[in-house]
């Protein structure tokens, strides 16, 4: 393994040299305040089943990454990061027996993988089944958007090996939870102040959240146009 990589692994994965920290390193993965995804209680026994990679895809910022975030802090085991859009990682994720190989060195006993916007690597599909075919011993949780989700070799290599659910924004039922055991008086009227807010804005979750969601929103449609969609179709005349 490169020592660069190394590197990288280290600084994104502090729990492999400092046990002690994983509880605090898995929970400020996420967001204050945290809306809790319906998916949660749906698929979350699911995606600790071995013997297959879980899929979490969507489009960008719906709220996968975070998902799976509050997945890992709630089961509170190791689980080694890759974010696929560093170059180390993307060089280093294109030989499955290799790669499980170097694990080797990082645990003794495999630990969870999340994969986070798989796109990126070269061969994801063939990569994943690789590892999922040589039965390791762990979850594999991958992120990814929309995209990764279209071409016919990955679903073809994938086939019978990966679970594959969809994250939307947040619904309207997921933003009015909080209105749970409140008087029906005060759940009527707020629940008229956020169907209008979702209506306006969506639910996007940096959207939702922020305190100027029209700029969030109009930088959010920029990177959908000028980076997902030009992945697919030539586009003239971004603006």
């Amino acid at each position: 393994m490169h020592r660069d990589l190394e590197s990288l692994l280290l600084v994104e994965n502090p729990w492999i040299e400092r046990p002690e920290v994983l509880d605090s390193w898995l929970h400020e993965k996420l967001p204050d305040p945290f809306v809790e995804r319906r998916i949660l209680a749906q698929r979350s026994d699911s995606w600790q089943q071995l013997g297959r990679a879980h899929l979490l895809i969507g489009p960008r910022q719906s709220g996968k990454s975070t998902t799976l975030w509050a997945h890992l802090a709630r089961l509170d085991q190791p689980v080694l990061f890759l974010d696929c859009e560093q170059l180390l990682v993307r060089q280093w994720c294109h030989s499955a027996p290799l790669f499980l190989d170097d694990l080797r060195a990082l645990s003794e006993e495999p630990v969870a993988l999340f994969l986070e916007e798989a796109q990126h690597l070269e061969n994801a599909g063939l990569f994943i089944k690789g590892i999922v075919d040589r039965r390791y011993g762990a979850p594999i949780l991958v992120s990814g958007s929309s995209s990764f989700h279209l071409g016919d070799a990955i679903r073809e290599s994938l086939a019978g090996r990966a679970t594959r659910d969809v994250l939307l924004p947040f619904s309207l039922a997921e933003v009015t939870q909080q209105l749970k055991g409140r008087p029906e008086i005060v759940r009527r009227a707020h629940s008229r102040e956020i169907l209008d807010r979702h209506l306006r804005i969506g639910g996007y979750p940096e959207v939702w959240l922020s305190p100027n969601p029209e700029r969030v929103l109009t930088e959010l449609v920029e990177a959908i146009i000028l980076r997902d969609a030009s992945d697919l179709h030539p586009i003239g005349r971004p603006e």
